[in-house]
């Protein structure tokens, strides 16, 4: 809400922020705003599929028996 409210800058905007540049005042481009969503959470993704096992195996070390 910060990067919304002060910040004039669209370099200096945040993602999440800066998607909301898609809406129109009286409609909204539906198939460019999820191509841009998709393009946002894609690198989150990718990550979790490279970094899997070690995801994993560091959840189940630090559990403690009950």
């Amino acid at each position: 809400m910060f990067a919304l409210i002060f910040m004039s800058d669209d370099k200096k905007m945040t993602l999440p922020v800066s998607l909301t540049r898609f809406k129109g005042q009286y409609s909204t481009r539906w198939t460019i705003q999820l191509a841009a969503v998709v393009i946002m959470v894609l690198p989150s993704i990718i990550t979790y599929f490279f970094l899997n096992d070690r995801i994993i195996k560091s959840l189940t070390i630090g559990a403690v028996k009950g």
